[in-house]
């Protein structure tokens, strides 16, 4: 019989992963403004992003997504090992994992970051039990933040892939093993994305690139809610041209006040989500108005992408 592993009592740690470049950015910052608000809950800070294991980051962790050549070659002569969806994706894409073409991380493509993932998944469940051995010597539960990019192929995979892992029973009892399996909270996500234009130094192609991955990543998270794998969305965008957060720089900015201001005031927040029975939403229908709601992929052609001689 598995005796459970005892914590300190009444006391909320805090994992926050970030996924990507643009999540890695906004982790670090938010980091440095709790680290100046004092928060005095343990908080441990796990990266992941496409590069290769050992590349320098100032998180208290890093998984390093990044395979080689000879590991591809190994996957495709052992693809009974792995999950069905590495198959498909060798069909499709395996073009993109040549000796050349590894060097360039996901390149926008979240397909490959998730072949990535599936050969690393033994890394992956290690480093997560790591950061929850660490925390749970200093509290009794843990509250989980994902913090990424949704128009990249490395943030926006990640930040769908990790909330399946740890849902998903057969490696969560890994992660958990020995600890009771109510200690880990439904994840919280804060994701980025170009809500009114792609990136501002971007092709038409990789624009278009970018818009198609946050539109997938939108229906995946939707669903992923409503599956309770996540608990929340957090969704922070860019604005216009003439907008105070226009820019990449501010974006990444904006992301980790999010995150600051989620993880320094959840207690106060989550009295007061939409989906709860506080006073304050009685009046909320479940049902957004149509001005908030996603456009459709025409909508955003027509708008973003017009063809040309049309304005």
């Amino acid at each position: 019989m598995v005796s459970f592993k005892k914590a300190n009592p009444k006391r909320i740690g805090h994992l926050l992963f970030s996924g990507g470049g643009k999540g890695e950015e906004s982790a670090s910052q938010a980091v440095s403004m709790l680290e100046r608000s004092r928060f005095d809950e343990p908080i441990y800070w796990l990266n992941i992003d496409t590069d290769v294991a050992g590349e320098k980051t100032l998180a208290d962790d890093h998984i390093g997504l990044g395979i080689s050549h000879s590991e591809v070659v190994a996957m495709k002569a052992n693809m009974e090992c792995f999950d069905p969806v590495v198959a498909q994706i060798f069909q499709a894409i395996g073009e993109m994992f040549g000796p050349v073409e590894l060097g360039f991380g996901a390149r926008t493509c979240p397909a490959m970051t998730q072949l990535m993932w599936e050969y690393r998944k033994p890394d992956i469940i290690k480093s997560i039990r790591k950061s929850i051995d660490i925390l749970m010597q200093r509290c009794e539960r843990i509250r989980i933040y994902i913090v990424h990019s949704t128009g990249g192929g490395s943030g926006r995979a990640i930040g769908i892939l990790l909330p399946i892992l740890l849902a998903d029973p057969t490696w969560r009892r890994k992660i958990l093993y020995g600890y009771d399996s109510q200690i880990l909270d439904t994840p919280i996500s804060i994701a980025g994305f170009p809500i009114n234009h792609p990136r501002h130094d971007a092709t038409e192609l990789q624009g278009r690139k970018i818009l198609a991955n946050h539109v997938a990543w939108a229906i995946e998270s939707d669903a992923l809610l409503r599956d309770q794998k996540l608990a929340y969305v957090f969704h922070v965008g860019y604005s216009n041209n003439n907008a105070v957060n226009n820019t990449s720089a501010k974006l990444t900015e904006v992301m980790a006040g999010t995150v600051h201001d989620v993880v320094f005031n959840y207690p106060y927040l989550n009295a007061r989500m939409v989906d709860s029975k506080a006073p304050v939403n009685s009046g909320y229908s479940g049902v957004d108005l149509p001005s908030t709601r996603f456009m459709s992929v025409a909508q955003v052609r027509d708008q973003f992408y017009p063809k040309k001689g049309e304005k």
